[in-house]
């Protein structure tokens, strides 16, 4: 089992690893928030944000962050994992499989959604903040392209970069979506979507 590292024991400042983000952002939420009880549509968000954060601990890594109806979880940082590309993939795939079947139970509730975005590469991890004041986080390219994936992904999706796609080496799930144009980047680059209802995302290629 991989060593779990103590947020405590770290020091304020940051050093660049290979890592895995994942974001995660749910849809639907405004429509559902305007035809139900506020109480109601607060336990429909918390119960989404159960089902990710049970499937990333289970996949070993963690919830980075909250962002309003959404999160970001990491893998490889601040313990390193050995397959952190599949570990994060698969616990997207199980947390969609989940919220779908439980979503499944309750009219109106499977209306609501959820989109993932994935990419690996290299990001600065480190303690942000003061000493009075600080937390753990994850910046860079590799972080803001999963964002901008989630973002571009309709409900339901898990969308993976290029590099997530080579790490898996192209599993026949994968489905190419074609150019996608993203803010910050000079050129289209291409997207993969994962169905994670389909098997077939063991490291082998097409």
């Amino acid at each position: 089992m991989a060593h779990r590292v103590d947020i405590g024991e770290l020091s304020l400042g940051g050093e660049r690893h290979e890592i895995t983000a994942m974001f995660a952002d749910i849809r639907g939420f405004p429509q559902l928030s305007g035809e139900v009880e506020p109480e109601v549509a607060m336990l429909v968000v918390n119960q989404i944000m159960q089902v990710l954060i049970r499937q990333v601990d289970a996949g070993g890594g963690i919830v980075n962050k909250f962002s309003g109806d959404g999160l970001l979880a990491v893998w490889n940082v601040p313990q390193a994992h050995p397959n952190h590309v599949g570990a994060a993939v698969a616990a997207a795939e199980a947390a969609l499989r989940e919220w779908a079947s439980w979503s499944a139970g309750y009219p109106g509730v499977s209306d609501v959604q959820f989109a993932v975005g994935i990419d690996t590469g290299t990001a600065v991890a480190g303690i942000v903040g003061t000493e009075q004041r600080s937390e753990y986080t994850v910046i860079g390219d590799t972080v803001n392209l999963a964002a901008r994936l989630c973002a571009a992904a309709p409900g339901g999706a898990l969308w993976v970069s290029d590099g997530v796609a080579e790490a898996l080496r192209f599993p026949s799930a994968l489905e190419d979506e074609g150019p996608q144009t993203f803010k910050g980047r000079p050129a289209p680059m291409r997207v993969w979507s994962l169905n994670p209802a389909q098997p077939g995302t063991e490291d082998q290629p097409p």
